[in-house]
């Protein structure tokens, strides 16, 4: 059954043609999630019912919609606001409505995409009646400038203005060329990760400000100016002098920006959010390398000192969820070191700490043994996890992350990629198990007296292929971490 034929026109709404074209960035992303979306309606017991949902995916995203209009000249957003945008728009449409469309056929659109098929009312001056204008939001995200109805059947010879663009930043527009990011400076940059036209653009925005006055501070002194007695740490200023973050020099540096961009916010998952700050609570962090440098930089917070500077520990002035969420972030990265020193914590108003992990170089331990877990000693380590804890581990995908992370410029290596599976299985099936923070932080420490129950001791023939290792340690922490609970809870 075919809706009707309809005249097609690209809007290139904040978004490249070529990431349309290739399917690729924010563009792609919100394709992958519409995608999820649809999977997860289906019948997963039913061949018939995984086939059709394939076939619908494959016509509506690869074959009909996106051939059909990614190639076509169109309208992009080159505008001061989304006003004028839409003014300019409407005064497109009315000319071609008037030339007859020359040189554009008309295609059809079948029925299986249309409850991504949407029509809007514009109101601008009253200059445009909506009776022939069809918008289809590839990426099934509501513009709010729009309100939208479902668009009917049989409205053939309507013009349909696809909107391709990722709708819920209206706001903001990166772009990816380094040359318009940092004229002049473009050159000094070897790479960035993540890279800046993959992530949510709130997100891009913030690391294009940090990298544009670390090439600024860097061209007025190359060897930049330590942060007190640290000199991995290096000051890192805007045009009025003001503190914006450090340059860290480390081996590590790509996993500092990867802890970062995996910190997700609750509202879900990093890939679709510009939130700067995530559920652990790291700061924003980017690796860049440069002609002469290599490190990330890492985004500077206001603060009085680290934890270990207020002691004792067990005294300090928190929130209860401050601990809860450093406890996840620590067990989910696997930090080999999370001492006292690596927390810093911003007192308010009210003489209650504010923490924020630091210092995420030793993540994704290959030893499957984590130190100095200072948090231990809080209360709020022996609670019980809140539902909003749960669900939020529970929501956790390390194939989505990886995935994330490679369309983001890094090929993660085996020596991160296997350890965050485990661990974050690790924490998954504590939570589900019911076991408090406490709890997984005396197994992932390696000091249960009953060693049967400690990590290292849960892990399957290390000489075996990875994915062989992930599975056979999935299944014994599991069945441990299940004979645990019952004994010990």
């Amino acid at each position: 059954m075919e809706i009707g034929s309809i005249i097609p026109f690209p809007v290139f709404y904040k978004v490249r043609a070529e990431s349309v074209k290739k399917q690729t960035g924010w563009f792609g992303h919100a394709l992958l999630r519409t995608e999820d979306l649809v999977r997860k309606k289906v019948d997963r017991g039913s061949n018939k019912s995984i086939l059709e949902a394939e076939l619908k995916i494959w016509e509506w995203e690869r074959r009909q919609a996106i051939v059909s209009v990614g190639g076509r000249m169109g309208f992009p957003y080159k505008h001061s606001s989304d006003e004028v945008f839409l003014s300019e728009l409407v005064v497109k449409v009315k000319e071609l409505r008037e030339s007859a469309w020359v040189g554009f056929e008309q295609v059809s659109i079948s029925s299986d995409i249309k409850d991504l098929i949407t029509k809007p009312f514009i109101h601008i001056n009253g200059s445009l009646s909506t009776d022939h204008l069809v918008f289809l939001d590839l990426n099934s995200i509501k513009n709010p400038l729009l309100a939208q109805t479902l668009f009917k059947p049989g409205q053939a010879g309507n013009i349909l203005l696809v909107l391709l663009g990722f709708l819920e930043y209206y706001n903001v527009e990166v772009t990816s060329a380094m040359a318009s990011k940092f004229p002049g400076m473009e050159n000094e940059i070897l790479e960035v990760f993540p890279k800046l036209d993959e992530i949510p653009p709130g997100i891009a925005i913030k690391f294009e400000e940090m990298i544009r006055c670390f090439l600024q501070t860097k061209s007025k002194n190359p060897t930049l100016k330590q942060f007190r007695v640290y000199k991995h740490l290096r000051e890192v200023y805007d045009d009025e002098g003001k503190l914006v973050c450090f340059f860290k020099t480390s081996r590590d540096a790509k996993k500092e920006a990867a802890v970062y961009i995996l910190d997700h916010p609750l509202s879900g998952h990093r890939s679709g959010s510009s939130e700067l700050i995530g559920f652990g609570g790291a700061t924003p962090t980017v690796f860049i390398r440069t002609q002469d440098a290599s490190g990330c930089l890492v985004s500077f917070v206001e603060n009085d000192g680290v934890v270990g500077d207020h002691k004792p520990l067990v005294m300090i002035n928190t929130l209860p969820q401050e601990i809860i969420k450093l406890s996840i972030f620590h067990l989910r990265f696997g930090n080999a070191d999370c001492h006292d020193r690596n927390t810093v914590t911003k007192i308010d108003d009210q003489r209650v700490h504010r923490l924020t992990p630091v210092d995420h170089e030793e993540c994704f331990t290959v030893t499957y043994a984590m130190r100095r877990l200072w948090w231990t000693v809080r209360k709020e380590a022996k609670e019980a996890y809140t539902d909003e804890v749960v669900g939020y581990v529970q929501g956790l995908d390390v194939d989505v992350d990886i995935a994330f992370l490679k369309r983001c410029g890094w090929e993660v290596p085996r020596e991160v990629s296997v350890p965050y599976k485990i661990f974050t299985h690790f924490l998954k099936k504590g939570v589900e198990f019911k076991l408090t923070a406490d709890h997984m932080a005396v197994l992932v420490q390696n000091i249960h007296k009953s060693t049967a129950f400690n990590l290292s001791n849960m892990l399957g023939d290390m000489t075996l292929e990875d994915e062989i290792f992930v599975q056979k340690s999935h299944e014994k922490i599991e069945a441990r971490l299940r004979q645990y609970s019952e004994r010990f809870l």
